[in-house]
């Protein structure tokens, strides 16, 4: 069964933040803060339920100091915490504004912003934490951009606090998300089996059209600037989809923001194995050196809308021929198996000018085209 030659449309993923105010604010940007202890740390992870750390006096009410001192690359960054209750990140004396302010009262809330144009060398990043009541727990971070922040939760359904937290480095040219766990756990004191967990990210990405290619076991969901663009939130072994999406420039930014985009998985591991991997590919570079095919399924008859791809070079499952017969069914599981279109794009390198033989069959109609000419 063949189809027709393509041309993609965009991709990506997501982003960051978000949970509930309860309560009013404690203190602001420009009182003191006294901590009741400080302290110089490699990591701010932590976790302590609805207990405390060793130098608290008790599991509520206490504030704390912990400093990072750390050597980074020049390049851009961005900051984010995930506090209960409230936090506050300054990085290096002197700087006036805070990366992030909220020393509030929230339960389990995430906020981020971005450090750009960092210098190379050491820096001071501090971070001040408050604990009111019930779970404490405080996770903050310096990331650099394309670089991925994962929480881990102890289980399927992110909900709670993470248990761990963990900054993952980007594979290949792409930046690729790629965790693979095998039978194991992601970090120590996590679960084999019943987990789940979030990866955040921030880069700059031209705008223009791209393929999001993702193959988790199991679920997997992607946002992009906070708007879910891939749902596949269901058990199954190490599955592979692709989508097309068009990334255009932030509005209303500063300029030396507007193409910076935020990605947020999030991933659950059922049982057995644990393996995700999520990357952004350009559509056009995909098009141009693709010596597989790319197929493009729309969910209507029209070739509208945003579709479902197939194949490519850097796919998880690449298309070496376009050879099929669904039958009375569906081609992907969110295609309709009646009133679907499909098209598909390959570049060939013929080694002689001569007449060549396009055989084509199909049930219902095909048109096949040539440098942009139908055949």
């Amino acid at each position: 069964m063949i189809k027709n030659l393509i041309r993609i449309t965009s991709v990506v993923t997501l982003v960051t933040i978000s949970s509930l105010m309860t309560s009013q604010l404690v203190l602001g940007a420009n009182d003191n803060f006294n901590p009741d202890f400080t302290s110089d740390v490699a990591n701010i992870h932590f976790n302590w339920g609805t207990g405390k750390p060793d130098l608290a006096k008790s599991p509520d009410n206490f504030t704390a100091r912990y400093r990072q001192m750390k050597v980074l690359n020049p390049g851009d960054y961005f900051v984010q915490t995930l506090a209960d209750d409230g936090v506050r990140v300054t990085v290096d004396e002197g700087e006036l504004k805070p990366k992030i302010d909220r020393l509030t009262s929230f339960s389990n809330r995430t906020d981020s912003s971005l450090w750009l144009g960092v210098s190379a060398g050491n820096h001071m990043i501090t971070t001040d934490y408050l604990e009111l009541a019930n779970d404490a727990a405080v996770f903050s971070d310096v990331v650099p951009f394309g670089s991925w922040l994962a929480y881990y939760y102890d289980n399927p359904y992110l909900k709670g606090l993470p248990i761990s937290a963990k900054v993952i480095e980007p594979v290949g040219k792409f930046d690729k998300l790629s965790e693979n766990n095998s039978f194991g756990s992601p970090t120590s004191g996590m679960p084999n089996d019943n987990f789940s967990a979030k990866y955040t990210t921030a880069k700059r990405i031209t705008a223009g059209n791209y393929i999001l290619r993702t193959k988790a076991d199991d679920g997997v969901r992607v946002y992009l600037d906070g708007k879910l663009i891939l749902d596949r939130w269901n058990q199954g072994a190490h599955t592979g989809e692709a989508i097309q999406v068009k990334i255009a420039d932030r509005s209303n930014y500063p300029v030396n923001e507007k193409d910076v985009h935020w990605i947020e998985v999030e991933y659950r591991e059922n049982t057995a194995r644990s393996e995700i991997d999520v990357f952004l590919e350009p559509y056009e570079s995909a098009i141009a050196s693709s010596s597989t095919w790319i197929g493009e399924f729309f969910e209507n008859d029209k070739f509208r809308g945003v579709p479902l791809i197939v194949g490519g070079n850097n796919s998880f499952e690449p298309v070496t021929a376009i050879d099929y017969n669904w039958g009375q069914g569906s081609p992907l599981a969110t295609v309709p198996k009646d009133h679907f279109s499909a098209r598909f794009t390959k570049n060939i390198r013929l080694s002689e000018a001569k007449t060549y033989i396009v055989d084509a069959s199909a049930d219902d109609g095909v048109r096949v085209s040539v440098d942009g000419k139908v055949v």
